[in-house]
C-alpha cells in the first residue's frame, strides 16, 4: 500500500506522467484543443497495461524456496507470447475484413480483396520490403524480448520491472535523436526527466519517502 511504499507508488505517477509527455509529444497542441488521436492515448494506456501484465506474471512466478520460478519461465512465456499472436490475428481479420473499428483504416479489406491479399497475407509479406522487419518483430522485439523479461522478473520486483520498461519511450526519443536527428520538444525533455526520476524513486527507501514528503500516509504530519 501507499504507506508501506510510497516509493513505488511516487515512481508510478512519475512514470505515468513522463510517458504521457514523451508518446503525445507534437500532439501536445492537439490536447489542449481537445483533438488528440486515439493512437495517442492508446500509447498511454499501454504503460498501464505493461505494469499489470508484469505484477501478474510476478505474481505467478513468484519463487518459492527451491527457486521453481525460474522453470516457469518459458511455459508462461509460451503462453505470453501465443496470447498476443492469437488477439494480432483476431486484429488482421478484422481490418482485413474492413469490420469494426478497423473499418475506416487505410488498409481496410485487404484480406478480401484479391490484388492486395497475396501482398499484405503470408507469405507474400515475408517477401516483401517489410518482410525482415516483421520477422524481427516477430522473433526478436516480441518473442526473445518476452523471454527476457518474464526471466528477469524471478530476479528483480515487478514494481522495478515495471518503471524500467517504461523507459522505452525515453530510448526511443534518445535514438531518434542520435540516429536520425530528430529534435526534442520541451515536453519530451520534461517527459524524460520523469522517467528518469521514477527509476530512481522507485530505488528509494520507504523511509526516506515518508520523511521528505511527510504528508503521506505514515508520515511525521501523517501520525
Amino acid at each position: 500500500g501507499l504507506a508501506s511504499a510510497p516509493q513505488v507508488w511516487l515512481a508510478a505517477l512519475l512514470t505515468l506522467g513522463g510517458v504521457g509527455l514523451l508518446e503525445i509529444g507534437d500532439s501536445l497542441d492537439a490536447l489542449r484543443a481537445g483533438g488528440v488521436a486515439a493512437g495517442d492515448l492508446w500509447s498511454i494506456v499501454q504503460a498501464l497495461g505493461f505494469g499489470t501484465s508484469f505484477y501478474l506474471i510476478g505474481r505467478l512466478i513468484s519463487e518459492d524456496d527451491d527457486g521453481a520460478g525460474a522453470d516457469q519461465v518459458l511455459p508462461v512465456t509460451a503462453v505470453n507470447v501465443a496470447t498476443v499472436a492469437a488477439l494480432s490475428a483476431l486484429w488482421a481479420v478484422c481490418d482485413g475484413c474492413g469490420v469494426g473499428p478497423l473499418a475506416a483504416s487505410s488498409s481496410a479489406g485487404w484480406l478480401v480483396d484479391a490484388g492486395t491479399r497475396d501482398a499484405f497475407a503470408l507469405p507474400g509479406a515475408l517477401r516483401g520490403d517489410s518482410g525482415g522487419g516483421l520477422l524481427w518483430t516477430g522473433l526478436v522485439t516480441t518473442a526473445l524480448v518476452r523471454v527476457g523479461e518474464t526471466k528477469g522478473l524471478t530476479r528483480v520486483p515487478q514494481s522495478a520491472a515495471s518503471v524500467i520498461v517504461a523507459t522505452e519511450p525515453l530510448w526511443a526519443s534518445a535514438f531518434g535523436l542520435l540516429l536520425l536527428g530528430e529534435g526534442l520538444d520541451p515536453q519530451c525533455v520534461v517527459g524524460g526527466a520523469l522517467v528518469v526520476a521514477a527509476c530512481v524513486v522507485s530505488g528509494l527507501e520507504p523511509a526516506a519517502v515518508r520523511a521528505a514528503l511527510p504528508f503521506l500516509p505514515g508520515g511525521v504530519r501523517s501520525r
